[in-house]
């Protein structure tokens, strides 16, 4: 569904309520932001494959990209070496990557090509301290793009139309209407929405590992 479908189908439900067209869009929008892309776990179509970022030389930190989210559980992060092969970096704490790669007579840290990684903030902190220039390739859960115009869609119009729905006539009917009876119901209904997702999600993955078996 594009955005202005599902404007219209909001308007609907919360009793043809066209005179709030404007305040649907500017919350259906901070819906997408908030609720949708700030949940405590994200759906498939929110990873980006392949993303790239560049270390810089002597500097242990390498930003996150700017519609980073978090990371993918099962694999981050590569570092493309001199050969063109992907390396994927072991993540730990990065007082124990410290510890393992500092020089033991300087106690200062090594550099080289990197070999481990910590996520801190909204940086990646290397070990070894990257020596060159490197390409590290990310594997992340990141924003969609936003729905700024009429036509705009994007992954969760397409495989979550419900979620943003009932999340923002929820918000619209609670804010806007001070009717906290049906806000309470679009609650409901969305949390019915987000278990219908996360099902879905499950289903993708568990018949992915089914696929994976069959390979080997």
């Amino acid at each position: 569904m594009t955005r202005e479908e599902i404007v219209d189908v909001i308007i609907e439900r919360l009793g043809k309520r066209t005179d709030l067209e404007d305040q649907i869009i500017v919350e259906l929008k901070e819906v997408q932001r908030t609720k949708c892309e700030g949940h405590h776990w994200l759906p498939w179509f929110c990873i980006t494959e392949n993303q790239t970022v560049s270390t810089t030389a002597d500097e242990e930190r390498v930003p996150v990209p700017t519609d980073f989210l978090m990371e993918d559980d099962n694999q981050a992060l590569w570092i493309v070496n001199e050969n063109g092969k992907d390396l994927e970096l072991k993540k730990d704490d990065l007082d124990v990557i410290k510890a393992r790669t500092a020089d033991t007579e300087t106690d200062d840290s090594d550099t080289g090509q990197p070999e481990y990684y910590d996520l801190v903030g909204d940086y990646f902190i290397l070990r070894p301290i990257p020596d060159d220039v490197y390409t590290l390739r990310l594997r992340c859960m990141s924003r969609l793009a936003t729905l700024s115009s009429d036509s705009s869609e994007n992954g969760w119009t397409t495989h979550a139309t419900d979620v943003l729905i009932y999340e923002t006539c929820a918000v619209m009917a609670r804010e806007y209407l001070k009717d906290t009876e049906s806000a309470e119901g679009f609650e409901a209904r969305a949390k019915q929405a987000w278990d219908r997702l996360y099902r879905k999600h499950i289903a993708r993955e568990e018949a992915g590992r089914m696929r994976q078996q069959g390979e080997d």
